[in-house]
């Protein structure tokens, strides 16, 4: 037995140069192909943390502004009065009577600020103002002055907007046009242009801002009026 212990122990040989070179790439080519694949999983999973996030910041907020939208009714009972009061590719100003105070229609602005490129858009975010009634004014004409503020804040950032790309402006109207009808984009109106379309678009852009760069999450909303004219 103790010949045979000798004689296996003398004919083991180790590692020539050439299998310890070819071993070591071997190994190496497998560690970089798990590290890819590692690298890959990792990065997947950021950026669809990051994508949800923007979506947990911004369905709250365009869930609040399309009710708001939907139920605008416009501030007084005349014949020429209509829920939109003004619209601008980056602002949207109506009237809704959501809050608890009296039944008294509020001015709702909803509009882009601190823009990078300014006029330009950029990135930007998106502000929220309501306005109550004037005390001193009486149904069914009322008026808003600024020193009637109920509440202004900053409801979202990161929002990326542009007014000359097709999916840029944040804001525009929608109305039915001939016969047959077509559907017609709107893209500004005020009070010398009355806000007559019975349809809001919002088309919201949001970049999360991360470092794996996982695209800008985008939402698009299209809001019937429900007092609007012929809606």
């Amino acid at each position: 037995m103790m010949r045979t212990l000798k004689r296996l122990n003398g004919d083991q040989q180790g590692l020539t140069l050439t299998e310890m070179a070819v071993t070591v790439m071997v190994m190496g080519i497998a560690l970089a192909a798990l590290s890819s694949l590692l690298l890959g999983f990792f990065g997947n999973v950021g950026t669809q943390l990051a994508l949800s996030n923007a979506e947990r910041d911004v369905r709250p907020v365009i869930r609040e502004m399309v009710v708001e939208i939907r139920q605008a009714e416009p501030p007084s009972q005349a014949a020429t009065a209509v829920p939109v009061l003004e619209m601008e590719w980056d602002r949207l100003t109506f009237h809704s009577d959501r809050l608890p105070l009296d039944g008294v229609p509020e001015k709702h602005t909803y509009e882009l600020v601190n823009c990078t490129n300014g006029a330009n858009g950029g990135t930007c975010d998106l502000q929220r103002t309501v306005i109550q009634a004037d005390v001193s004014s009486v149904p069914p004409l009322f008026t808003y002055v600024d020193n009637t503020l109920d509440r202004q804040e900053i409801v979202l950032t990161s929002v990326l907007a542009d007014p000359y790309l097709t999916i840029g402006p944040l804001f525009h109207g929608v109305v039915w046009v001939g016969s047959p009808a077509a559907r017609t984009s709107v893209t500004s109106c005020n009070a010398a242009t009355p806000c007559t379309f019975p349809l809001v678009i919002i088309d919201l852009r949001v970049d999360p801002s991360v470092r794996e760069n996982p695209g800008d999450y985008e939402i698009h909303e299209e809001v019937r009026l429900r007092n609007a004219p012929d809606s």
